[in-house]
């Protein structure tokens, strides 16, 4: 027997058995053939929803930072052709030229659409893609939605089937990727709707599922908002990691709310998103800069040091140098969109509030924990890193300092061989023109004559080939000679 459910909270126990049991006498059966564990209570009614919605929010990052748009443009357009592909492909549709144009030429066509219905295995559902060409980045909202009643089981099968057409660009950086599933709500515990959550979650984002989540009011609904982060709520957010959950009274709502995603949510999350990226990317470019440092802080003399590992540093220090530019770069980037988010949120819950009560507290704190958190935190980070760039440049003085002292040395050991060579072929050309009239004057010589004896090799040795001989032995040593003539220089000059 089952109580009606409006009964069920004021009814104790006893109360129930003793009702279960005159319900049993009633059906003309035996009371001592009651048996209490066969009572049935109420039960809770299960999670039931209509038309389910599927938003996917890509921000990709069209320039800035050493990234220009020329590079990155014909990648995203790229992309948006195999997405008319997929749809076209997935859909058993086509497209006419005009409207793939549209969609895909981004600095043409600044806001496009791409429009689709059909079947994916056993749900009919309607769609499109819509894009937005920003100034520094472009917007891509994915949305499916079918208007049949599902439970919790039905639904997951949809979103599963559904992951296909949210995967963001591939190389091209993305700033931000955010989920929302909205839905008529028609039954379901707070319970079930968290466990809907939980595994529409694993599915879609991540499956360790989320670590934070706050909730809200809009209208006649809860809101909920999950993400990844450690080890507080508002730290270490993990990228592309929110998913937003609204379920509402009816579908008049749930129309309502389509706007509000599209107009509103979608620039707030744009600058959420921008500010997240900007942050997580000083971060980690600290960390990088902070190596840096510490290679460039020389354990041993850097007299010690080659030419190529004085080179690298020289680079070390270009590459600390426009880090510390990129990290004010971010500080800059985070103060502006704070601005930008601060005042898309009130527009956001303004224009919300014709439709009924809304409380979005949680989007208050992500911007005070921005302020509070955030922007000290990349303050010092530049603080120290422009402390640790004034160091760098002393000993960026002095590697340039010992580049100019070894480049002279190398000028003049240049210099000096330059001048030995000149001075031995000088000598052997004067030797050999001075010396071609009077060969066999230099053979009657005693010294030379037996010096020309002792030599096997000169024996049979024309007259061209002696003056050839002693123009080369005068040259290799005259340089001989010069050599150590700077050479004693040299060491007396020390």
């Amino acid at each position: 027997f089952q109580l009606p459910a409006s009964d069920s909270s004021s009814i104790s126990p006893r109360r129930r058995t003793w009702f279960a049991k005159a319900q049993f006498q009633s059906l003309g059966l035996q009371r001592r053939d009651f048996n209490p564990p066969l009572l049935l209570f109420p039960q809770i009614p299960m999670l039931k929803i209509n038309t389910l919605s599927l938003y996917g929010f890509t921000y990709t990052l069209k320039q800035g930072l050493g990234v220009k748009a020329e590079t990155t443009t014909p990648h995203y357009e790229s992309f948006l052709h195999n997405l008319v592909q997929l749809i076209g492909d997935e859909f058993k549709t086509s497209f006419s030229q005009e409207t793939e144009r549209k969609f895909c030429q981004v600095d043409e066509v600044k806001v496009a659409q791409l429009p689709f219905t059909g079947r994916r295995e056993q749900h009919t559902l309607e769609g499109e893609y819509r894009r937005w060409s920003e100034e520094d980045s472009w917007v891509l909202v994915f949305n499916a939605y079918t208007i049949a009643s599902y439970d919790k089981g039905e639904a997951i099968a949809f979103l599963k089937c559904m992951q296909e057409f949210l995967q963001p660009p591939e190389k091209l950086q993305t700033i931000g990727h955010s989920l929302v599933l909205s839905a008529v709500l028609e039954s379901g515990t707070e319970g079930e709707i968290k466990e809907f959550a939980k595994l529409a979650y694993q599915h879609l984002i991540d499956n360790r599922g989320w670590k934070q989540e706050k909730e809200g009011v809009l209208w006649d609904g809860k809101i909920w908002q999950f993400w990844r982060s450690q080890p507080q709520q508002w730290q270490k957010i993990e990228p592309n990691s929110h998913l937003t959950l609204v379920f509402y009274r009816d579908r008049a709502q749930l129309d309502a709310g389509a706007k509000l995603l599209v107009n509103y949510w979608r620039p707030l999350w744009l600058s959420r998103d921008k500010i997240l990226w900007a942050y997580r990317n000083s971060r980690q470019l600290k960390s990088t800069l902070v190596g840096d440092y510490n290679t460039l802080n020389f354990a041993h003399p850097l007299s010690e040091l080659n030419l190529t590992e004085l080179t690298e540093a020289i680079e070390t220090q270009f590459r600390f140098k426009q880090g510390l530019n990129s990290v004010e770069i971010n500080q800059t980037t985070i103060e502006i969109h704070l601005n930008n988010y601060d005042n898309y949120r009130e527009t956001l819950i303004q224009n919300a509030q014709v439709n009924g009560p809304v409380k979005l507290d949680y989007l208050a704190e992500f911007s005070q924990q921005v302020q509070q958190t955030y922007l000290p935190q990349l303050q010092k980070d530049a603080n120290s890193l422009r402390r640790c760039w004034d160091d760098i440049a002393r000993l960026a003085d002095t590697i340039n300092s010992l580049l100019e002292i070894r480049q002279a040395h190398r000028d003049r050991t240049f210099q000096a061989v330059v001048g030995i060579f000149g001075i031995g072929l000088g000598t052997g050309g004067m030797v050999a023109s001075a010396s071609s009239n009077y060969v066999e004057d230099i053979k009657g010589i005693s010294i030379g004559d037996t010096a020309l004896d002792e030599m096997p090799f000169t024996r049979g040795w024309s007259d061209l080939h002696f003056v050839l001989g002693l123009s080369v032995f005068s040259g290799t040593l005259a340089g001989v000679v010069t050599l150590f003539i700077i050479l004693a220089w040299r060491f007396f000059r020390r």
